[in-house]
C-alpha cells in the first residue's frame, strides 16, 4: 500500500468544480481559490446539458468546462472519466479549496481503492447521505465499479446503489470530519 502524502496527493488530482445551476459568481471564487492555494492542480468545471453556449464561453474565461447530463452523478461520472491526474476531488462552484484541506484527506488515503468524503453534519455521516463536496476519488474507479446510477429523484438512492457495487469490490468508504470546505 502507498500512503500518500500532501504534496502528493496536491500533485495527482483534478478538481472537478460541479456547478449544475450556472453559479458564475461562486464559479469565480472556487475557481481563484483552487489557482492561489494549488497553482499547479488542474481543474474543470462540469456543467449540466442545460448550458448554452454563451454560459460555456464564460466559464471558458475561467477554466475548461466540460457538459454533462441533468443529474449530479452525470456530472461526477464525466468528470471523472475526463481526469487526467490519478485522483479527482469534487468539489462544489461557490466553496473555498483551502490550502491546507488535504490534510486531514492525507491521513486517511491509503490506495486506490479509498473513498474519502467530506462529514460535514452528525446525522449524515454515512456515504449515501454526506455530502458530494469534498469527495476524493480514484480515477480508475468507475472502471472497475461502474457509474454512478443517472436516478433523477435521488442521489441518496444513486450512491447508495454505487456504494454497495464499490464494496462488492473491495473499495474502503472514509468519511473525514472537520475538511473545513
Amino acid at each position: 500500500m502507498t500512503h500518500y502524502t500532501h504534496k502528493m496527493i496536491e500533485n495527482h488530482v483534478t478538481f472537478l468544480i460541479l456547478c449544475p445551476e450556472l453559479n458564475i459568481g461562486g464559479l469565480r471564487s472556487t475557481v481563484n481559490t483552487i489557482k492561489n492555494n494549488f497553482p499547479d492542480a488542474p481543474h474543470v468545471c462540469m456543467v449540466g446539458d442545460n448550458a448554452k453556449s454563451e454560459d460555456i464561453l464564460e466559464i471558458g474565461k475561467m477554466c475548461d468546462a466540460v457538459k454533462a447530463g441533468t443529474t449530479i452523478t452525470s456530472l461526477i461520472n464525466t468528470g471523472v472519466k475526463n481526469t487526467k491526474t490519478k485522483w479527482s476531488f469534487v468539489i462544489m462552484a461557490g466553496c473555498f479549496a483551502r490550502v491546507s484541506m488535504f490534510k486531514k484527506y492525507n491521513i486517511f488515503l491509503k490506495d486506490k481503492k479509498d473513498i474519502l468524503y467530506s462529514v460535514v453534519d452528525r446525522n449524515a455521516w454515512l456515504f449515501p447521505d454526506a455530502t458530494i463536496n469534498g469527495m476524493l476519488l480514484s480515477k480508475s474507479m468507475l472502471d472497475e465499479i461502474g457509474d454512478f446510477p443517472d436516478d433523477a429523484h435521488s442521489i441518496i438512492n444513486s450512491k447508495t446503489w454505487w456504494s454497495a457495487k464499490a464494496m462488492e469490490k473491495g473499495y474502503s468508504f472514509k468519511g473525514i470530519v472537520g475538511t473545513k470546505l
